[in-house]
């Protein structure tokens, strides 16, 4: 099963509710599950519910505009829900280094393939992005330090791939060091490395644009948000944190962000988690628009 919360404004024909806001036993249908046949009992659900889950592998899927993330009671509880694992370093950095090369390489590639499918109008290939995931997490459990050299000395001119990688591996590094399990590393390391996926359906002269952009042209380069949903709205077996992070690595703790202007623990954590490395990314890259920062004057920044 893979459910989705949404409004109920973005209920329509064909949908499967598998649950609602309330218990079943509170509203007018008699078992619980509900597949959408007629306008009446959408209405219905409009009138009791403000938000419900769907199934989609049983019905119609949401409009992205209309799905509703769950948002943690305080962060206090949140940091609570941590399982603080003590990583160690098994590997030294030269041995290491190695390893760290190849699986690289092998990442990059992918990250590359899986950019110019869609730009060509295919399908999102995750599968062809896990394997290389996972061997960036071991290297980074043995010893963070390599991956995140390695990264460092990799810059080239295909800023779009190389930043995907390295949200992917600043993300992974700094679950570590919050002491995240794997299962939650390898949620972020995918998580950064699809969120900006939706860039792959804007004009490349537009971002590789030098600033001021035009109001038009900055709504358009905030649309890829959107337009990553949209991407992953199809992708089977993806977690739902992992579709949050592409949703909300844009807002800000102080509700200046986009999409939906969230406001410092609205924003999911690890959807912080990942706002913060694309910034610092950003930042410490070199862009054909604007000069990098030092790591010393993004941290400062950020």
């Amino acid at each position: 099963m893979r459910e989705v919360r949404i409004s109920v404004q973005g209920l329509v024909l064909g949908m499967f509710v598998s649950r609602l806001d309330r218990p079943w036993l509170d509203s007018p249908f008699p078992l619980e599950g509900l597949s959408l046949d007629s306008e009446a009992d959408v209405t219905r659900l409009q009138r009791i519910c403000s938000h419900v889950w769907v199934d989609t592998l049983r019905g119609v899927s949401p409009d992205v505009r209309y799905i509703e993330f769950e948002l943690p009671v305080s962060r206090s509880e949140e940091y609570e829900r941590l399982r603080k694992t003590e990583w160690q370093v098994t590997s030294e950095f030269r041995t290491e280094l190695k390893q760290a090369e190849q699986v690289h390489a092998s990442l990059e590639a992918g990250v590359a393939e899986v950019m110019q499918d869609l730009q060509e109008g295919k399908r999102l290939d995750v599968e062809r992005l896990q394997d290389g995931v996972e061997a960036m997490i071991d290297s980074i459990l043995r010893n963070p330090s390599a991956f995140t050299w390695l990264r460092e000395m990799k810059y080239r001119d295909t800023y779009t791939y190389q930043h995907a990688l390295g949200c992917a591996i600043w993300s992974a590094s700094f679950g570590r060091h919050l002491g995240l399990d794997r299962s939650e590393l390898r949620t972020l390391a995918l998580g950064g490395l699809l969120s900006d996926i939706g860039k792959s359906r804007l004009p490349p002269e537009l971002l590789s644009k030098v600033p001021p952009l035009s109001p038009e042209e900055v709504e358009q380069v905030r649309a890829h948000v959107r337009n990553g949903l949209e991407i992953l709205q199809d992708v089977p077996r993806l977690s739902p944190e992992t579709v949050e992070i592409v949703a909300t690595h844009h807002e800000r703790h102080d509700g200046s962000g986009y999409p939906n202007g969230l406001k410092g623990a609205q924003i999911p954590m690890f959807g912080r988690i990942v706002g913060l490395v694309d910034s610092y990314d950003a930042m410490t890259a070199i862009r054909p628009y604007a000069e990098n920062r030092s790591p010393h004057a993004a941290v400062s920044e950020l």
